[in-house]
């Protein structure tokens, strides 16, 4: 006797199928930068015509993987919410890791580069990402036990960097989480809170994107902030790293 089918593996069936497409699959990884694209913009990236790639965001769009909204001519898609989001990354990182490991030194330095900072949809993410949660964490200024979040005497910690946490509370989704960075394997800030700090670096300049990827590049200026958080660049390691000893 075959299994009942649930609205639950219906779901995850269609949302599998939905990413079972190398051109699908090649949108959904650009959209992790958690940017609106442009489908002309999907549809050159993926290497296939505007009608083609309209059909594979309507298939993206019916799975509910991606939001699609129009403004005049323009059809622009990003992805659903940061959940989907999260799924994409760690769906994306055990297939890296079991089928596609790198075979090549431009692969090899791409990931790496990757790996040190990138947004991982509307948060930072890679060993910055998880250097500045490490940072919050032994600072005092987050929770790590139980359900994290920002402790009354955290909030000046939050408050010094320019993040707005009336505005974290405020929002319609989950104030503060953790997210599991796929490359160091440990937790990052996600949620409003996370939302709120990558807007904070991109505004301030402390950080900026290096291309049309979602990998980010730490300038000068973020430089010197981070450093008074405790957190620097370890260069023989190619990674960001909280309590860093200059």
């Amino acid at each position: 006797m075959s299994a009942a089918v649930t609205p639950e593996s219906a779901a995850l069936a269609r949302f599998g199928r939905a990413l079972g497409d190398p051109t699908r699959a090649t949108m959904a990884i650009a959209l992790l930068d958690g940017r609106r694209w442009k489908v002309g913009e999907l549809a050159d990236l993926a290497g296939v015509g505007a009608p083609t790639a309209s059909d594979h965001v309507s298939c993206l769009s019916d799975a509910g993987v991606v939001v699609v909204t129009r403004e005049g001519r323009c059809t622009h898609v990003e992805l659903a919410c940061a959940r989907v989001a999260e799924t994409i990354e760690l769906m994306t990182a055990g297939a890296t890791d079991v089928v596609a490991p790198a075979s090549s030194y431009r692969q090899v330095s791409e990931r790496r580069r990757l790996a040190q900072a990138r947004t991982c949809y509307d948060h930072l993410a890679g060993s910055l990402g998880v250097a500045l949660h490490d940072a919050a964490a032994s600072s005092g200024a987050i929770t790590t036990s139980g359900s994290p979040a920002v402790p009354r005497g955290g909030r000046s910690w939050w408050a010094d960097l320019g993040v707005d946490l009336d505005g974290v509370y405020a929002a319609k989704r989950v104030a503060v989480r953790e997210c599991t960075d796929w490359t160091e394997r440990r937790p990052h800030v996600a949620g409003a809170l996370g939302a709120a700090l990558c807007t904070k670096a991109f505004d301030a300049g402390w950080v900026r994107r290096a291309d049309a990827t979602r990998r980010v590049i730490v300038t000068a200026a973020g430089r010197d902030v981070f450093a008074g958080l405790g957190i620097g660049y370890a260069g023989t390691s190619d990674r960001w790293v909280a309590n860093c000893v200059s």
